[in-house]
This record gives C-alpha cells, structure tokens and sequence, in this order.
C-alpha cells in the first residue's frame, strides 16, 4: 500500500485538503484521505480478468435458461388451459344431450327427444330394441296414459377419444299414473349405456342400451299439507313444445 503525499494547502473554507496519491491520481474538494493499493501483478490481474469473463458468461446463459423456462411454463399452462376447455366443453355438450333426452320425455316433445340421437342411432330399452327415432315416436305415444314422468339424470360418467366418447348415467325415473281413481308412483332405477358421436362439433347418441336395475311401485294415500292448486302444474306444458324456462 503506498501513502498519500499531500500537496498544496487547505482551500479557501479551510476544510478540504487537496490530495495527490502515489499513482498519480488526484483528488479534488474532499476531506477524506485518499488511499491507493499498488498495481497488481499482470498475470494475476489477466487471470482474475479471465475469471471474470467466464462469471459474466455464465450469469448470462443462467438468465437466459430462466427466461426460456419461465417462457415455455407459460406456454405449457396455457395450453392446459385451452386442453382442459376444449374437454370440458365436450363433456358439456354431452350432457346436454342427456339433458333433452330427458326434457323430451317428460314434456312429450319428440322433436326435442329425437334432437339427443343421430338419425341412424340404436336404443335398446328392453321392451324396444331398434331406431332410435322409431324409438322416441313410440315413447310419446305410449307415456300419453302418464299422468305425467320424471326423468332424473344422476351420475354421468364420460370418456373422450377425439369425435367419440362413451358414458354412463345413473337414471331414476318417477312415473305418475292414476288407475280407477287412485293414485300410483312408479320409480324406475337403471343405468344408461351411451355411445356418442361428435359430427361438425356437434354432440349426439349414436348408441344407448337402458340397463334395469329395480323397480317399485306404490299408492299414494295421502300428499304434503300443501295448497297444491296454487301451483302451475306440469300437465300444462306436456306435449305443447313449450320452450325452454317458460
């Protein structure tokens, strides 16, 4: 370490020293001594400037791999997030299919039933095993004797592969009947089997098999201390085509 030589004397405020250090550096208007380390060695300081590039190199291409990273994460969750849309609004437009396959039924509305197959669809329900359009004519016709049904859509299961999926929905049907004046609740418990197919980004059963689980039927004695008659009864809109919400 080499010692600063002051030379001239204290400025006019008499507070600062004028400062000239060994190197030949000098310092101006401060009142702080000035201490200058000697010249390192060459080798060294071309070593250390060596070091130092290499660092600078390196810090560079580590904020480069982080920027890509932090690019290519957003990418990724991005496309997630359109993948993830895509299948959910698949699963959507399968259950809405369900959805007015049941609203068909229960508002006799063929047009509205047939709207959930493809004109080519099968269904097996059993008693019927054919066209799905055959299908849904005979469903109207014969639920004309209900008082009125309700087909409750539980579970859906549903598997995507591209413009085909499969489901399976857990079913509970309420049929209302009267017979010589009294009377009946039937409720049906099954599963449906679906097979579905996406035609122009459109949704639609090409195949359904109606599996039985149990049945019970009973009378009904009494109803709930309700003024019913103040209700709008579900009998109105049966077999009106009445749209939807109203």
């Amino acid at each position: 370490m080499s010692t600063p030589s002051a030379t001239g004397s204290p400025d006019t405020g008499g507070t600062a020293l004028v400062v000239e250090v060994a190197t030949g550096c000098t310092v101006v208007d401060v009142d702080v001594v000035v201490v200058s380390v000697d010249p390192a060695d060459p080798h060294e300081v071309a070593t250390t400037t060596n070091a130092t590039r290499h660092w600078m190199r390196a810090l560079g291409l580590l904020l480069f791999i982080t920027r890509v990273y932090t690019m290519l994460v957003a990418e990724l969750r991005t496309f997630l997030r359109g993948t993830m849309s895509a299948t959910l609004s698949d699963h959507d437009a399968i259950r809405q299919v369900a959805a007015r396959y049941a609203r068909g039924v229960d508002r006799l509305d063929g047009d509205l039933m047939k709207s959930a197959y493809w004109p080519e669809a099968t269904d097996d329900h059993g008693v019927f095993v054919g066209n799905a359009m055959a299908f849904c004519d005979r469903v109207i016709d014969s639920h004309q004797r209900f008082t009125g049904t309700m087909h409750c859509v539980m579970n859906h299961a549903i598997e995507v592969n591209g413009s085909t999926a499969s489901g399976e929905i857990y079913n509970v049907t309420y049929v209302f009947r009267t017979d010589n004046g009294v009377d009946h609740i039937d409720t049906w418990f099954g599963r449906y089997l679906d097979q579905y197919e996406n035609r122009n980004g459109e949704w639609r059963i090409i195949e359904r098999i109606c599996v039985h689980e149990n049945t019970t039927s009973q009378s009904i004695d009494t109803h709930m201390p309700i003024d019913a008659a103040k209700f709008r009864h579900g009998s109105i809109d049966r077999g009106t085509a009445t749209p939807l919400g109203y």
